[in-house]
């Protein structure tokens, strides 16, 4: 299975919430992450982060990276760089299972 991978824009808003929502609720108890990081999905607001997306072949969603600007101050000067971290990948819990995950997990998106 191929993949395609892009940046969500505001019309994926609402389907990448939905997908991060189960992909969490699936191993661990139910979560929203509108009401666990309101700063970043609630309704009404667009958050900070870059959303990256994988899509199979049918356009669904398999895995979502999201990506939030940091900023750190040393001394007096002031650092800006993208952050990820485990907690902000999310993929689709039945890919573990597929014979083609290896070339999933290996392949770099091009963005």
């Amino acid at each position: 299975m191929d993949y395609t991978y892009r940046i969500a824009g505001l019309q994926d808003r609402d389907s990448y919430i939905d997908f991060i929502n189960y992909v969490f609720s699936f191993s661990h108890c139910p979560h929203d992450f509108k009401a666990l990081y309101p700063r970043e999905y609630r309704d009404g607001f667009e958050g900070k982060a870059v959303h990256f997306l994988a899509l199979d072949d049918a356009g669904k969603i398999r895995a979502v990276v999201a990506v939030l600007p940091f900023e750190m101050l040393i001394g007096t000067h002031r650092l800006s760089f993208p952050f990820c971290a485990e907690e902000l990948l999310a993929y689709d819990p039945y890919i573990r299972n597929e014979e083609s995950h290896e070339n999933y997990r290996t392949q770099h998106p091009k963005f």
